[in-house]
């Protein structure tokens, strides 16, 4: 028996969810490291690197400020993941069809 439609459209949903919930805490640390600027009054860059951007978002924002933005971010990944995936179980089957590699 081969899946619904119902359930090919839910798993994709389901694998942008956590495409969207497990990427977008390092996509909101490069940003915040790509927009860094120095500070005029000490002369020095707000964070040292990578980690320390990290702990300091932690301590000032707390730990809900790393899925800042997750509604949109979801958004834009549930629909990607779902076309992607939906796509590709097609051509695999046209590829399979035509080429018999089955």
């Amino acid at each position: 028996m081969k899946p619904s439609m119902t359930t090919k459209l839910g798993a994709a949903a389901t694998g942008g969810f956590f495409a969207a919930f497990l990427s977008l805490p390092f996509d909101l640390l490069k940003s915040r490291l790509q927009d860094v600027r120095v500070d005029p009054a000490t002369g020095k860059l707000p964070y040292t690197g990578l980690v320390d951007c990290a702990g300091k978002i932690f301590k000032k924002e707390g730990p809900l400020a790393f899925w800042t933005g997750f509604g949109a971010y979801y958004g834009r990944c549930a629909p990607h993941a779902m076309i992607i995936l939906l796509t590709l179980g097609e051509v695999n089957k046209i590829y399979t069809n035509v080429f018999n590699t089955g």
